[in-house]
């Protein structure tokens, strides 16, 4: 057994532990925050204990990190999340990488810290209510730029968490090998290595079929290359070919 196949074990234990809290002690319990592959299966394990009772919540819309929260009537409202806002000069690049790396640095957990969004001298990240105050007092510097905890974030929600770049793409079929071979690009022996390699997954989930049908909506991640939702099939091209309107993260 891989490793990865053993941490999806502990976390699937891990939901089914909070689903039974949830039902026997009549409470909110909640596991996260949870990577897209990760939700995929809290939400699998919920189905194969026929839970209903659950939501997935961020602490906005469209965030990739989400905790899985299990309980009757259970809102958005209700999830342990808060927001954190790091303001410094904007003469400075500061990335994802080193907002994440300083907040790990200082002793915080993976599965605390949600989506982290990056504005011109500003950096919003969702965490768990219980380290708020640990990064206000611990995170003063991020790659060696001053930084500064602040209260006020009024302007937060209207921080988009993903932006998008519209494209199009021109397929023979919509069989996996296909739309990874042109969205890289490389050749379908390429993109086959790729899959078989398990470095391409559909709906956050490893897939090595090279011949499985893609449909509209579904999201490809591709290691290396990034990540595409499949947003609609436009129209035939005169060869019979498919011409597909993507959206790449």
């Amino acid at each position: 057994m891989s490793k990865s196949d053993c941490s999806d074990d502990i976390l699937f234990s891990r939901v089914q532990d909070a689903i039974f809290l949830s039902k026997k002690c009549e409470k909110d319990c909640f596991v996260g925050f949870l990577n897209e592959h990760q939700a995929e299966i809290a939400k699998n394990c919920a189905k194969a204990e026929g839970f209903k009772d659950f939501l997935f919540w961020g602490g906005i819309d469209g965030t990739e990190r989400v905790m899985f929260g299990a309980g009757a009537q259970l809102s958005n409202s209700d999830f342990p999340i808060s927001s954190v806002c790091f303001l410094y000069n904007d003469t400075y690049e500061l990335s994802h990488r080193d907002f994440l790396g300083a907040f790990m640095s200082s002793g915080i957990k993976r599965e605390c810290i949600g989506d982290i969004i990056i504005s011109k001298g500003k950096c919003i990240s969702f965490v768990r209510n219980e380290v708020t105050e640990h990064l206000k007092s611990n995170v003063t510097k991020v790659r060696n730029v001053g930084v500064t905890f602040s209260e006020s974030i009024e302007d937060e929600f209207s921080i988009k968490p993903h932006e998008f770049k519209e494209c199009s793409l021109i397929v023979s079929s919509m069989r996996l090998d296909n739309l990874v071979a042109g969205l890289v690009p490389i050749s379908r022996t390429g993109a086959n290595k790729l899959i078989a390699s398990g470095l391409v997954f559909v709906n956050h989930v490893e897939c090595t079929s090279n011949s499985r049908i893609i449909k509209n909506q579904d999201i490809l991640t591709i290691r290396g290359t990034g990540k595409f939702i499949i947003c609609e099939e436009v129209s035939l091209t005169k060869k019979g070919r498919i011409k597909l309107l993507i959206n790449k993260y």
